[in-house]
C-alpha cells in the first residue's frame, strides 16, 4: 500500500490531479512527476520508467526520458511529453530538492 499512500500525498499537496477512470489513472498534471514512476503512454502498450526530465532530443525538448519497465536500460529509451501519459501505473518516490530540478 505504500504506492497508494505516495499517490494519494501528490493528490494531497496539489501536485498532480488525477481522474479514476475503470480502475485506471490519467494525468492531468502541470508538475513533473518523480523519477522511478512508471506509466503507460498513447498509441504503446508498454509501460515505461521515468528516468529523466527535461530531455533535449534533436532540438526538441520532452518532458520525460523512459527506459521500459520492467527491461530496464537495455533496450532503447523513449521520449514523450507529459500530455502523452494516458496512466500512471506507479508514483516514484520524490525527495524534497527534486522539484528544484522541474524547471
Amino acid at each position: 500500500m505504500k504506492e497508494q499512500n505516495n499517490l494519494d500525498n501528490f493528490i494531497l499537496q496539489g501536485k498532480i490531479t488525477l481522474e479514476k477512470t475503470k480502475k485506471d489513472y490519467s494525468y492531468h498534471g502541470n508538475e513533473l512527476l518523480p523519477l522511478g514512476s512508471v506509466v503507460r503512454i498513447i498509441n504503446d502498450d508498454n509501460q515505461y520508467m521515468i528516468i529523466g526530465h527535461n530531455y533535449k532530443k534533436e532540438n526538441i525538448i520532452y518532458s520525460y526520458i523512459s527506459c521500459s519497465y520492467p527491461n530496464g536500460i537495455k533496450e532503447n529509451c523513449k521520449c514523450f511529453q507529459k500530455e502523452d501519459i494516458i496512466k500512471i501505473d506507479y508514483i516514484g518516490m520524490a525527495i524534497k530538492d527534486e522539484n528544484n530540478h522541474n524547471n
